[in-house]
């Protein structure tokens, strides 16, 4: 049920930023030498830049999330 969650939301108002949320998600999961996500408890993103967020995840935590760890880590 959750990876279907997380379908319904990479399909729902598609852009972060000006870009595809599917895009900013594939290239987190690119940049991780283990290129996994993990349903956890919480949204963290690990050493070897492996992705966990919670089973039942608030859709707009997961985008401020994903724009925190992304786009920060572009600035670099």
């Amino acid at each position: 049920m959750a990876i279907q969650k997380l379908v319904k939301f990479f399909k729902s108002q598609n852009q972060i930023k000006g870009m595809d949320k599917a895009e900013v998600f594939k290239g987190m999961i690119e940049s991780s030498f283990s290129r996994q996500l993990i349903f956890g408890n919480s949204y963290k993103i690990y050493k070897d830049l492996s992705i966990e967020i919670p089973i039942n995840f608030d859709e707009e935590v997961l985008e401020d999330f994903l724009i925190e760890v992304f786009f920060e880590q572009q600035m670099f």
